[in-house]
């Protein structure tokens, strides 16, 4: 008994075997979904039916249609993308959808719907049979088509080919449904224990349903560890879905990520620093802010600020000594300390650096960084008197050389203390000389000229005793008279004005204001009328040219522009408007009129010639010369004919016919 059952466990064991044999090839197959891209008509009245066309791929004479909230149809195979199904009379008015399932392709549901419409209501007629009511339909409920939904990532694409441990990366997803049937409830999360977590704010990420053979695109920010290794890193992500039947799927797909580790530095640096006040003054306690930043990849350990002071350092330490402990600042941190110190009373006046040093702890050794603040030095402010040039005029406001003027000066002394003795020198004058196109420059090199020869004084000396002058606001009011140079050229010229007093702490100071004097040296031009072409006198009604000559008797050249020339008891006939040009030094010009007199008598002739001068500005030369204008007699005639006078006609001798004739044929007479 115990053998036959040996044998019997032998032949099931073999029966499986060839099974397992039989069905391996068709197991390895890849499923062939279906697909429905159409379906027609989209509605029907209740009691008429309708035939369904149902269009899409892989259909299979096991197809069926089934109306959803309906039941079963009955399912004409018409070829592989073709069916037709068969709606009864009997179904209720509504809207269905279209599922069309295959025990091999699977589920797919058409886009369109299919509605049921109630008929219209219409008169009943007059003997009418009561509506009996419509029978209900109970189908049994459909098999399941086997199959699942698959969901792979079929591509990727990261933000940056190549990442550091800390920085985040945005994963670009292509997510397809490879199985027979729609994925629902799709969530996708990055897996846990890895070296890439969820970027902050990402969570989990959700997916609308993915029918066979669909695609769904999903972005995953992720930040790698800082514990990442160089080179590729796997990061898994699992998805979470179901199917239509309420059948749970998890599965697991991995993408690759490059991560490369730079070296680990901690670099401690000061971003920002201000000090108050600003300017500090000499002797006085002075707050200095500071903005220590770590921009390094590495925290720095026990971080301490030093000034460091000496007697000749800007800063001496304050309250709380010259050096500061900051702690731990770890990489990408800052922190900002406000440090009490005090300014050297030494200090000289300006920006000044302040060194320091910061000293840390990086991966147990012990590291230094030198820096340094600027630090704004004010002057310290003693009692003084300041004096300050309040107004001044010359008169005239514009000099030529040879001038007389006088130059009035309001001084106001605003500083605090009165200033004792005080005597005022009208000392020595720079020229601020021109450049080549006229236009004054800064003084040149060569050294200041005295006042003796630019602009001496006249009537009394260059010095005055003034005497005290009161402080906040005491006035100085003088008057000086100078003349001018002959041979100083145009320009704008300083004249220094040396105050001498005896300040607050009972020293001697001296300082000097400046007034700025304008010289305009006008060319040195001769403009002559040349004897008229007729003689001295002008013929009245006659036409008469003058000549004007131009002769630069200068040492420089002028820049003319037009001579305009107009005349009283006469009329310019030509040449009353000129364009000149520029005359060199020595050149001369001549300018030619005609003019007609009108009456006897005097006759005014009025040049007016423009010019720039060289401060660029136009200016005018004006002449006036005057001649008399006569009437002048003319001659008579050597022969004057009578009126009655008249020449006698002389008669042509008579030409015979034959004369006539040939003159005729030659064309030289009639």
């Amino acid at each position: 008994m115990k053998h036959m059952n040996m044998k019997r466990l032998d032949v099931i064991v073999l029966i499986l075997a060839l099974l397992a044999l039989v069905c391996t090839p068709v197991l390895a197959q890849d499923p062939v979904v279906i697909r429905v891209t159409q379906s027609e008509p989209v509605q029907t009245i209740y009691g008429q039916g309708a035939q369904l066309s149902i269009f899409g791929e892989n259909f299979t004479e096991s197809t069926i249609v089934r109306l959803t909230g309906y039941g079963l149809l009955e399912t004409t195979f018409v070829n592989a993308g073709a069916l037709i199904a068969t709606v009864p009379t009997s179904v209720p008015p509504g809207s269905y959808g279209v599922e069309v399932s295959d025990p091999v392709g699977g589920v797919a549901n058409s886009p369109n719907t299919f509605s049921v419409l109630a008929p219209s209501a219409t008169p009943a007629p007059a003997a009418t049979v009561a509506p009996t009511a419509l029978p209900t339909l109970t189908l049994p409920p459909p098999t399941p088509v086997p199959g699942e939904p698959t969901l792979v990532i079929r591509s990727y694409t990261p933000s940056a080919d190549t990442i550091a441990p800390g920085d985040t990366v945005i994963i670009s997803m292509e997510i397809v449904n490879q199985g027979n049937r729609v994925a629902t409830g799709i969530s996708i999360e990055v897996a846990t224990g890895g070296t890439f977590t969820a970027a902050s704010g990402q969570g989990t990420v959700l997916l609308p349903n993915i029918g066979p053979g669909g695609v769904a695109y999903s972005n995953v920010a992720l930040v790698a560890s800082s514990t990442a290794t160089d080179g590729p890193n796997i990061v898994a992500f699992n998805f979470a879905y179901s199917d239509y039947l309420g059948n749970t799927y998890t599965r697991t797909s991995n993408v690759t990520i490059n991560v490369q580790k730079f070296a680990l530095t901690s670099q401690i640096t000061v971003a920002r620093y201000s000090a108050e006040p600003a300017p500090a003054l000499p002797g006085e306690p002075v707050s200095v802010t500071l903005e220590l930043s770590n921009s390094g990849n590495e925290d720095a350990e026990q971080v301490l600020l030093k000034f460091n002071t000496t007697e000749t350092s800007v800063l001496l330490p304050g309250p709380q000594g010259d050096s500061f402990p900051v702690g731990d600042l770890a990489a990408g941190d800052s922190i900002e300390l406000e440090l009490p110190m005090i300014l050297n009373p030494e200090a000289d006046a300006g920006p000044q650096l302040q060194t320091l040093t910061l000293s840390l702890i990086q991966a147990g050794e012990a590291q230094e960084v030198n820096s340094g603040v600027t630090i704004e030095v004010g002057e310290k402010r003693t009692s003084e008197p300041l004096f300050l040039l309040q107004t001044y005029t010359s008169d005239p406001e514009t000099l030529t050389p040879g001038d007389r003027f006088n130059l009035s000066l309001t001084i106001v002394n605003a500083g605090d203390t009165e200033a004792r003795d005080l005597t005022l020198t009208f000392g020595g004058a720079q020229p601020r000389r021109s450049d080549d196109e006229g236009t004054p420059s800064a003084p040149s090199t060569p050294s200041a000229v005295s006042s003796s020869t630019t602009f001496a004084p006249t009537d009394a000396g260059a010095t005055h005793l003034i005497g005290n002058v009161e402080a906040d606001g005491g006035i100085i009011d003088i008057t000086q008279n100078f003349i001018v140079n002959g041979t100083v050229n145009s320009g704008i010229y300083d004249l220094p004005v040396t105050l001498r007093y005896v300040g607050g702490d009972g020293r001697t100071v001296q300082e000097t204001l400046t007034a700025n004097l304008v010289v305009l040296r006008p060319p040195r031009l001769r403009i002559s009328l040349e004897e008229p072409i007729s003689g001295p006198d002008y013929p009245v009604g006659e036409l008469t040219t003058v000549s004007l000559t131009i002769i630069n008797i200068g040492r420089t050249d002028v820049a003319l522009t037009v001579g305009e020339l107009d005349a009283e008891n006469a009329q310019v006939m030509s040449g009353a408007e000129s364009f000149i040009g520029t005359l060199r030094a020595g050149e001369d010009r001549t300018i030619d009129a005609d003019i007609m007199a009108q009456d006897e008598g005097e006759v005014t002739l009025n040049y007016t010639l423009n010019y720039i001068d060289d401060f660029d500005q136009e200016q005018t030369i004006t002449r006036s010369y005057t001649a008399d204008a006569v009437v002048v007699e003319r001659p008579p005639d050597e022969f004057m004919p009578p009126d009655e006078f008249s020449v006698p006609a002389v008669e042509e001798p008579e030409r015979d016919w034959i004369s006539r004739l040939v003159l005729a044929f030659m064309g030289l007479g009639s």
